[in-house]
């Protein structure tokens, strides 16, 4: 006499052998497939670190943007209010809207770009800010555009001396996966009344224009 109920416990089970063949199946499937899991991995990976990149870069043309377009340059006086740039940085008076006139130096220091205000007026105000707005790059450079007061030629320099500020700044930051991020920014800042020469749009063009 049989019993079918015990008959059928003892087929529902696995063999070692069938335990070793599947276990075999599995570690191939594994080894064929992580070459696409790992390239996968990278892909989302690089993609993130763009995102950040683009992101990073979209705070970075807005900082800079708005630093040049607030600057406050007269017409060459002497008096510390000058613009003056070089290839590692930048240094110009602004005044933004209702905090009175700064110093801004815009510089490279220590492998980060660097931010640094400096409270001129009102006179007596004290106070000074530093931020770093951008690290982690291999190079970068400041370039100039403007104009030849004497004879009107457009010139692109990597040091201005100028009485008169530039009307294009550019900065290069190079990244170690190779890429660059490039900035340009008008500087469109306000003149001093005593300015001889304004462009009526609150640029001061000088003393020679």
């Amino acid at each position: 006499m049989t019993w079918p109920e015990a008959n059928a416990g003892a087929q529902s089970g696995f063999t070692l052998l069938e335990a070793l063949i599947a276990t075999a199946v599995l570690s191939l499937i594994s080894l064929l497939l992580a070459p696409a899991l790992l390239g996968a991995m990278d892909a989302a990976a690089r993609n993130h670190a763009l995102t950040d990149r683009i992101e990073q870069d979209a705070a970075l043309s807005a900082v800079i943007h708005d630093l040049f377009a607030h600057t406050h340059q007269g017409p060459g006086t002497g008096d510390g209010m000058e613009f003056s740039g070089f290839s590692e940085g930048a240094s110009f008076v602004i005044r933004p809207a209702h905090d009175g006139l700064q110093r801004a130096d815009l510089r490279f220091e220590d492998g980060a770009l660097v931010l640094h205000l400096t409270q001129l007026e009102p006179v007596g105000t004290p106070g000074s800010r530093t931020a770093t707005l951008a690290e982690g790059f291999e190079g970068g450079e400041f370039t100039y555009v403007g104009l030849d007061p004497t004879d009107w030629r457009p010139i692109d320099v990597e040091e201005w001396t100028e009485p008169t500020p530039p009307r294009l700044v550019i900065l290069r930051l190079d990244w170690p996966d190779g890429t660059q991020t490039r900035i340009q920014a008008l500087v469109a800042g306000e003149g001093r009344f005593e300015c001889r020469f304004d462009s009526g749009r609150g640029l001061c063009l000088g003393d020679r224009y």
